[in-house]
């Protein structure tokens, strides 16, 4: 178990890191200074504290889309076609559901790929580049 402070641009809050989550996370905490924390309000304190579900070093999903378990790709509209070869030329097979979602004739579209894929930074800095909306879920 273990109990870290943290800091916003805002705050400084606790994170209660429970022991199955601590085994897992136990080796971040010395390499990583950034994370990524999913957990829930601890309403009984009186100061801010979350009880930490989940834990991922900001880097490690930077850089391996590590955690990521649904990536949503919003093209712009309209948008040219050619972005789909190229987007298509980025894709590599991983763990992360990927939908692809666009408008046509009006209409709002969602593909889901029937093999998953791997977040990439090249992948995050080609949807930058063309303003692709990008939204993850771990």
């Amino acid at each position: 178990m273990a109990f870290l402070t943290c800091t916003d641009m805002d705050d400084t809050f606790e994170v209660v890191i429970f022991p199955t989550l601590y085994k897992k996370v136990e080796p971040w905490l010395t390499q990583h200074t950034i994370f990524i924390i999913k957990g829930a309000n601890d309403s009984g304190s009186q100061s801010l504290k979350i009880k930490a579900q989940d834990l991922l070093p900001l880097d490690l999903v930077r850089t391996q889309g590590f955690g990521i378990t649904e990536m949503r790709a919003t093209l712009p509209h309209p948008f040219d076609t050619t972005i789909l070869s190229q987007l298509q030329a980025l894709i590599i097979p991983g763990q992360t559901i990927f939908t692809l979602c666009f408008i046509r004739q009006q209409k709002m579209v969602q593909l889901t790929t029937k093999t998953k894929i791997t977040v990439t930074q090249g992948l995050m800095e080609f949807a930058q580049q063309h303003h692709i909306t990008i939204n993850l879920e771990w």
